[in-house]
């Protein structure tokens, strides 16, 4: 594929489900609001069609292509971004992310002389984080830690407890 010059945009979620975009309820809906899995537009609608995105992607990467980022989702722009990130992150590493939806979809829109790269000379956007937003999510992850570290304590108490059972039943 690398030899071919192929360039190739992607949106890895496309099939996948959404939560918390068109409603509150903690259930799966297509990109359009629908249930999911009946609602996938053009596949067997079964819900397997989630995972053949990210594969491919994938495999077409790792083939040398070109792959950038796209979208067209109806629904708010940052659900959407989210949705494709968390997407992505099950296949690509960070530093791909971040090549795939800059250097690469420039390219691919024909405008990495203009943009792609935060480097002199080409346009950019930045959003910097507030330090208040920055140290909010901090201590959520820390908190989110915390708890993990709760819940895995408590899910060692419950193995322990099991064992000591299943000895004490052995014994007798």
């Amino acid at each position: 594929m690398a030899d071919s010059g192929a360039k190739i945009l992607t949106t890895s979620g496309f099939r996948a489900p959404v939560f918390g975009v068109f409603a509150t309820d903690n259930k799966p809906r297509f990109r359009d609001g629908k249930p999911w899995p009946e609602g996938i537009v053009d596949g067997v609608r079964l819900g397997e069609e989630a995972g053949y995105m990210l594969v491919n992607a994938r495999t077409v990467w790792d083939q040398g292509a070109v792959l950038g980022y796209c979208t067209d989702t109806n629904y708010d722009p940052k659900a959407g971004l989210d949705h494709e990130l968390r997407g992505l992150s099950v296949m690509f590493s960070m530093q791909d992310i971040v090549k795939l939806m800059g250097p690469n979809t420039a390219s691919y829109i024909q405008m990495g002389d203009q943009l792609g790269t935060l480097e002199p000379g080409k346009l950019a956007d930045l959003h910097p984080a507030r330090r208040q937003s920055a140290g909010r999510l901090l201590e959520h992850a820390e908190n989110q830690g915390r708890a993990e570290g709760r819940r895995s304590r408590r899910r060692q108490a419950h193995l322990t407890e099991l064992r000591t059972k299943k000895e004490e039943g052995r014994r007798r």
